[in-house]
């Protein structure tokens, strides 16, 4: 089971997720739930396919790996020690650290908001492009524990992060990537 979780919630919400898993060997995937019970609802609305009828890729292949913290603004990993302020970015290496190849073209990133002071965003994008996506990739509410799982193409091996209200901790997983 691996060490990062893909959705956080308390008692007597509703939330919804997506999640990349890879299946086992029977197509199966697994689901656990840390505390208490709780009602899952799991729907298929894509899968991954390597390669084409005459080898030509379809998508670009992901190697999903166990989880790994690539940024932790609460302990300092990854970036400075510290949450994201309002109207604040910050900029994240990803390829070529925790085991993610140099080389790596895009990565799955779970991307988790802790501790925020005011409802707000995350907006997400590869590399250090002074280009921000118009829309975000994680809405959060004041002082709640958020994940989102978002794919972002990178060719230079970071990722932007920009919040620009209130001030966010913020934790990133890598959960596969991509090299071509």
């Amino acid at each position: 089971m691996p060490n990062a979780s893909n959705l956080n919630f308390s008692a007597g919400e509703t939330r919804s997720a997506m999640v990349v898993v890879p299946v086992d060997a029977q197509g199966r995937v697994s689901l656990s739930n840390h505390a208490g019970s709780v009602d899952l609802t799991a729907s298929v609305e894509g899968y991954y396919v390597p390669f084409g009828p005459v080898g030509t890729p379809v998508n670009k292949p992901m190697n999903p790996i166990t989880p790994v913290r690539v940024l932790d603004t609460r302990s300092g990993t990854g970036a400075r020690k510290g949450p994201i302020p309002a109207t604040g970015n910050l900029h994240f290496k990803v390829a070529g650290v925790a085991g993610i190849p140099a080389n790596a073209t895009g990565v799955l990133l779970n991307l988790t908001a802790v501790g925020s002071t005011a409802n707000g965003y995350l907006t997400a994008w590869g590399d250090r492009s002074p280009y921000q996506p118009p829309a975000p990739a994680l809405n959060f509410m004041r002082g709640q524990t958020t994940p989102v799982l978002t794919y972002l193409p990178i060719s230079h091996g970071t990722v932007g992060l920009y919040n620009p209200h209130g001030s966010v901790n913020v934790v990133a997983d890598i959960e596969a990537y991509s090299t071509n």
